[in-house]
């Protein structure tokens, strides 16, 4: 009996340099990227005008980052490769409005707690990488590798303000709503794996672990105006982007073969999460 339309626009652009020498018998790689975005989302209903939402207005993520990367041997037949990456993420919403705001006490409370708060956060992660390649022989290499990756929450995870399935693609069903003062998720992983490649196949399974801190996950909302706007919108049990701390394990494979000189691969990946 209502209808809802969401009418979404973004707009970025990107920008890459690059550059690479030899360096100590190997080959060095430095450069600078970065990545500009703008986001908003209005929803509305077409048979009633009076209706919105501004579920995201003049929301920024703009990365900026800086890396270098090094890869040569340190003996015969064992390869290294290093590298590290340095990256700025500034992000900015403006404030919002709707519908359900000025006639509900909880989203009016949800929508002033946001418009009131401070939304500029700025994140300044590392990146680091190493990993080693010992060639047994022409076919097959051992690998081993570490590294610790950093990511910044999306925009989504940041900025909702007023609970709603808007979760980027997880469609789970579920009611969710941001948290402005999220940390970035930072991930410690190992991994440890060969290659085959014959000439004709290949097959490169890979063992990993990876810890990570502040990973952004939905958890039960507590903030009481939260579970009642929610509730009111037909899900009780809304879910808020929260920091947890995980453990992710398992196997991923890839293989592929030559066909009649075509290349049929697959992929095959087992995880375990806590």
């Amino acid at each position: 009996m209502r209808r809802r339309f969401t009418l979404a626009d973004g707009d970025g652009g990107s920008y890459s340099l690059h550059a690479d020498m030899p360096v100590a018998g190997g080959n060095l790689v430095i450069g600078t990227g970065g990545k500009l975005a703008n986001h908003d989302a209005d929803i509305f209903d077409p048979d009633n005008s009076v209706f919105f939402v501004n579920n995201f207005n003049d929301v920024s993520r703009d990365l900026y980052s800086v890396f270098g990367e090094w890869t040569g041997p340190l003996a015969e037949s064992l390869q290294l490769e290093i590298g590290a990456r340095y990256t700025r993420v500034e992000m900015d919403a403006g404030t919002v409005d709707g519908t359900p705001a000025q006639m509900m006490p909880a989203a009016q409370t949800l929508r002033d707690s946001f418009n009131n708060s401070d939304r500029a956060r700025n994140d300044d992660n590392l990146d680091l990488a190493a990993r080693l390649n010992y060639a047994l022989n022409d076919d097959v290499s051992l690998l081993a590798g570490v590294a610790r990756k950093t990511r910044s929450p999306s925009y989504q995870e940041r900025y909702l303000w007023l609970p709603l399935q808007s979760t980027g693609g997880l469609a789970d069903g579920n009611n969710y709503v941001g948290d402005i003062g999220l940390d970035p998720e930072v991930t410690h992983e190992i991994e440890l794996g060969f290659d085959w490649r014959p000439g004709y196949a290949y097959f490169a399974p890979r063992l990993f672990y990876r810890h990570i801190d502040d990973y952004i996950q939905g958890t039960p909302a507590t903030n009481a105006a939260v579970v009642m706007q929610s509730t009111m919108a037909g899900d009780p049990t809304p879910l808020q982007f929260s920091n947890v701390d995980a453990r992710i394990y398992g196997l991923d494979a890839e293989w592929g073969a030559a066909a009649d000189g075509a290349l049929v691969s697959g992929r095959h990946r087992k995880l375990c999460a806590r």
